[in-house]
């Protein structure tokens, strides 16, 4: 248990699995004191840095399968590799030691460290990330309760965006939308469009616009000008098929 090694953090963030939206898991969270806070569905970007972790560990079980090493030595290995904005490994941040792994080293090197201007280089190596992404990222205007928007639909059977209205704001960019069916949605900002759509009522029906509309008089379609001897100039094939000359050539007279 984590919790028992390093202690209880103040703040866990979570996806909405199961396992973190059961009654037990609000449970465990009253009793050991700590904030749970979910990311919103469809958006692993809103928990990227846990997403991120587990991309890593992943392609590091994959890479040691491949070559047939034990993965545990893997995971040592990247524990003990220095990151490169901070310069010092995870072990180090962590332990303030190295830890030892099958690469030869002094002894002199597993001697305990403190590691100093930890927060401040975490701090800058955060600022330079958002400087770059900020380049081409922008906010999204934020959405009141009552608006009418579209959804994203979350899954890939369909692309219909569906009509719903904001009930309520859960903060971080995270919206609750009930949608006509009657169904209630998290939803991040980015899966939400403000429409200048009719509201829905209760009922799930449209308001209906009682404005009479024009009347319009049926006029008849003046008939065509019947041509002289088109009648003469028609022939019919061998299959029964009339053939009339073309509209351009009426004016004149075929041979």
């Amino acid at each position: 248990m984590q919790f028992a090694r390093h202690g209880i953090p103040d703040i866990v963030m979570t996806d909405n699995g199961p396992q973190f939206a059961s009654s037990e898991f609000d449970k465990f969270a009253q009793e050991w004191n700590f904030q749970h806070q979910t990311s919103s569905p469809g958006y692993p970007q809103s928990n990227g840095k846990v997403e991120n972790a587990v991309k890593t560990a992943k392609r590091l079980m994959e890479k040691a399968k491949l070559a047939q090493a034990d993965p545990y030595l893997a995971l040592l290995d990247f524990r003990n590799t220095p990151t490169q904005e901070i310069g010092s490994s995870p072990a180090q941040r962590l332990f303030s030691r190295r830890t030892k792994t099958t690469l030869p080293m002094k002894t002199t090197l597993l001697e305990p460290k403190v590691q100093s201007n930890i927060p401040r280089k975490l701090h800058q190596a955060k600022q330079r990330q958002r400087k770059y992404y900020n380049r081409g990222a922008r906010d999204m205007p934020p959405l009141n309760v009552g608006d009418t928007v579209r959804c994203e639909p979350n899954t890939h059977r369909t692309n219909q965006w569906k009509r719903g209205k904001v009930v309520a704001d859960l903060g971080g960019r995270s919206y609750e939308v009930e949608t006509e069916d009657g169904g209630r949605y998290r939803r991040n900002r980015r899966h939400l469009r403000q429409s200048k759509e009719t509201p829905t009522v209760a009922d799930g029906m449209e308001i209906e616009n009682h404005t009479p509309a024009e009347t319009t008089m049926a006029t008849t379609p003046a008939a065509e000008p019947t041509v002289e001897g088109a009648a003469e100039q028609q022939t019919t094939t061998r299959s029964g098929r009339t053939v009339r000359p073309p509209a351009h050539l009426k004016d004149y007279v075929r041979e």
